[in-house]
């Protein structure tokens, strides 16, 4: 099966302190006025090798902290100096990070639970930039609606680009002068 489960993630940390108990890191960041649960949070999932001191980050946390939005950034596992527990690393097939963070925030902000149904009080939007929209679209695609979240935004991350784009005049272009 893939790491995050092939019908959404599935896989949950344990409370055995024996080398396999997992973690992921969030970085959080508020508005000046405090978390509103009026307005939607974002999870940003940053690109391959980023983290939340990336300019397209801080950008659109700047952003959004303006307007009243809380923002959470999932740092990829190794990342930022963040510790790797478990057996395993980062890879990007897994969505079980994902969830997790999604759990998490939905604890903390609404005690809330992911299931069958949208959350009422927490509203959690995902965005993904390049790997991380990648990341983002399988999550959603998995979990349907289970996933906890109000909606997902993905930035530059394409699946099936030899579909997508080799039939186009510009990749037609580029593939002749490569």
């Amino acid at each position: 099966p893939a790491p995050g489960g092939d019908n959404g993630p599935t896989k949950r940390p344990n409370d055995k302190d024996d080398g396999t108990n997992e973690a992921v890191a969030l970085d959080i960041s508020f508005p000046a006025e405090g978390y509103n649960h009026k307005k939607p949070t974002f999870l940003i999932l940053h690109g391959l090798n980023g983290g939340s001191t990336e300019p397209y980050v801080l950008d659109l946390a700047r952003r959004a902290n303006k307007e009243g939005h809380t923002v959470a950034v999932l740092i990829n596992r190794g990342l930022m100096k963040s510790p790797i527990r478990g057996m395993d690393s980062f890879h990007g097939a897994r969505t079980s990070d994902v969830a997790s963070a999604v759990d998490a925030l939905l604890y903390a902000l609404g005690a809330e639970q992911r299931g069958p149904r949208m959350p009422q009080n927490s509203r959690i939007v995902l965005v993904g930039f390049s790997m991380g929209a990648i990341i983002a679209a399988n999550y959603t695609a998995k979990s349907k609606e289970s996933s906890g979240l109000a909606g997902a935004i993905c930035f530059s991350g394409t699946l099936c680009s030899e579909k997508m784009l080799l039939t186009t005049q510009a990749s037609t272009r580029s593939l002749s002068m490569w």
